[in-house]
C-alpha cells in the first residue's frame, strides 16, 4: 500500500530522473507515515520499493550482492542483468521454503524428491513453489553512461523496462493515467515533470493506503572525475509553488451545476412511441 513514481525529464542539454515516494505504512490496525521507501538498490542504482518492507528489503538485498563493482554501460544488456537478479531472488525464495517444509536442501528436493517423497507431498511442494511471489515490487534507476533508466521487478518476478515513466504500488494505476493525461515524455522540462508529479501523487490519494508525498528527489549523472550520481531533493518552498499551481490548473470542484435544456437530449423512436400511447416501456 503505497505510491512511488519515477520520471524522465530535461534540465538544459541534460537528462534528469525525478522520483518520490510516500511514508505511508499500514497494518491490519493501525498506519502511518513512518516508511522509508526510497533505497540502496545496489552499485549505482537507487530503488523505491512498495508491498511488505521485509520482503522488499530481502530482494534488494540479492540486487546489492548482485551489483558489486556494477557500472552500467550502453554496452551492458541491462535486462540481462535485472533478470539475474530476478531469477536469483526467485532460487533464493525456492531454497528457503524446500528447507522450512521439508527440512532438506531444494537441490535434493529436485534430485531425489520423486523417490524420497510420497506424490502427494511432492506435487503439492511443486504448486506451492509455482505459487511463491516477492511479496513486493521495486523500481531501480540509475546512469548507463549519461542515458537515464528506469527498470520495475514485480511482485512476480517480471522485469520491465519503462521509457519515461514508472509507478507502483496501490496508487500506481491512478497515478499513471494522470502522468499519461499530462503527456509526461522524457523531453520536458525539470519544471513540468515536477508538477506532473505532484498532480498525479495528489490525486491518487484516493487509493487504498497512499500516503502525502512531500518531498521529490532530481538525479544527476555523474561526471567523469565523480564517483556518485548528484542528488537535489525540493524544499518546503517548492512544495508550496506545485501546490499554488495545483490550485489553478488542477481539477476544479463543479459549484455550478450545467443547465441542460431540450436541444441536449433526443428522444429513441421507442421511447417517443410509449409517451405517445402507441406503444409500451415493455415493448408490448
Amino acid at each position: 500500500m503505497t505510491l512511488c513514481m519515477v520520471a524522465i525529464c530535461d534540465e538544459g542539454p541534460e537528462r534528469r530522473i525525478v522520483f518520490c515516494a510516500d511514508r505511508r505504512a499500514e497494518v491490519g490496525w493501525a498506519g502511518g507515515e513512518v516508511a522509508w521507501k526510497i533505497k540502496v538498490g545496489g552499485a549505482n542504482l537507487f530503488a523505491l520499493i512498495a508491498g511488505e518492507t521485509s520482503k522488499a528489503e530481502d530482494l534488494l538485498s540479492t540486487s546489492r550482492d548482485l551489483t558489486l563493482g556494477f557500472r552500467p554501460s550502453v554496452t551492458d544488456n541491462l535486462f540481462d542483468k535485472f533478470n539475474e537478479i530476478s531469477s536469483a531472488h526467485k532460487k533464493k525464495l525456492c531454497e528457503r521454503f524446500v528447507q522450512k517444509r521439508l527440512g532438506i536442501t531444494f537441490e535434493r528436493f529436485l534430485a531425489n524428491g520423486a523417490t524420497e517423497l510420497t506424490p502427494e507431498i511432492r506435487n503439492q511442494v511443486l504448486h506451492q513453489l509455482t505459487e511463491l511471489d516477492f511479496g513486493c515490487e521495486i523500481l531501480l534507476i540509475g546512469f548507463s553512461d549519461a542515458e537515464p533508466f528506469i527498470f520495475e521487478i514485480d511482485q512476480f518476478g517480471e522485469v520491465i523496462q519503462h521509457d519515461n515513466f514508472g509507478a507502483i504500488g496501490t496508487g500506481a494505476v491512478i497515478a499513471k493515467s494522470i502522468l499519461y493525461q499530462r503527456r509526461q515524455i522524457m523531453g520536458l522540462t525539470l519544471e513540468y515533470t515536477l508538477y506532473n508529479l505532484y498532480e498525479a501523487s495528489r490525486l491518487a490519494r484516493i487509493a487504498p493506503g497512499v500516503g502525502e508525498i512531500t518531498e521529490f528527489g532530481v538525479m544527476t549523472c555523474k561526471k567523469k572525475d565523480e564517483s556518485l550520481n548528484s542528488l537535489r531533493v525540493t524544499t518546503p518552498a517548492c512544495l508550496e509553488k506545485l501546490d499554488e499551481t495545483f490550485k489553478i490548473v488542477g481539477p476544479q470542484e463543479l459549484t455550478t451545476p450545467l443547465v441542460l435544456d431540450e436541444s441536449c437530449f433526443r428522444w429513441t423512436g421507442y421511447r417517443k412511441k410509449a409517451v405517445s400511447g402507441e406503444g409500451s416501456e415493455s415493448g408490448g
